[in-house]
Parts: C-alpha cells; structure tokens; sequence
C-alpha cells in the first residue's frame, strides 16, 4: 500500500518569522533610546552671549593679532611662535584678536603655546555685528 502524504507549498520561512520580528522591534528600540540619550548632557552648561560694549585697559597696539595663515603679529611685527617667551610673562592678561575665518586649528596652536608659558588670562577681541535697519 502506498500512502501519499499531501505535499504542503508552504515556505520554510514561518518558523523564523517570529525571530525576524524579534530582532526588527530590538532595533527599534535602540535606535529610540539611544536617540533620547544622545541628548542628555550631564551638568554642561552652555556659554552665553552678551551683547555688551566692554571698555579694554589695554590699547589695541598691546593686541596680538592673528592672521588667517595663522600668522602672529604683536606690535606691528610678525613673531613666531617659539619667540612667545620673549614677549609674554606668566600671568600676563594677552588680548587676541583674530581674522575672521582664520580655522581653529590654527588659533588652538596660538593659545596652547601661550598656556604653556602659564598665561591664563586670554579674552579673544569680537566685532559686534551692527543691527541692520529696516
């Protein structure tokens, strides 16, 4: 006697269904809660912005300047920067005023070199934007 056994068209895929819709709500989830995490910041607080004219103690003649090739200037002459020592003392108050689209990697190197001869007191001179009339 042969028995046919009935021949089922069905995928082999159903018994990992369940897997697959595991793994897919997995990564949801992750996805929203390290979404929600990246924004919580601990303690930091933002600097803020004040739109204040400051009168300086200093003439703009004591300033160093800083060009866009990152090039120093101090009292009208180009300094480099391994002669700093020369022209700065520990705990000497050093205003900057910097070219607008000079990188920061550049200005970085500037304000290490001078953290390293313990100049602490560094203010970086801006330009108050001028409101425009309308």
């Amino acid at each position: 006697m042969k028995i046919n056994t009935p021949v089922s068209h069905r995928p082999v895929i159903e018994p990992m269904l369940s897997l697959i819709n595991v793994v897919f709500l997995l990564l949801i989830f992750f996805l929203v809660v390290g979404h929600i995490s990246a924004d919580d910041h601990g303690d930091l607080q933002l600097l803020e912005t004040r739109h204040q004219q400051v009168e300086l103690d200093i003439a703009s003649d004591d300033w160093l300047y800083v060009t866009q090739s990152g090039e120093c200037i101090y009292h009208e002459q180009t300094v480099p920067l391994d002669q700093f020592t020369d022209l700065f003392k520990p705990a000497q108050a050093v205003y900057i005023a910097v070219d607008a689209s000079l990188t920061m990697g550049k200005l970085n190197q500037v304000i290490t070199r001078l953290k390293q001869l313990n100049i602490t007191e560094l203010s970086l001179i801006t330009q108050l934007e001028e409101k425009k009339n309308r």
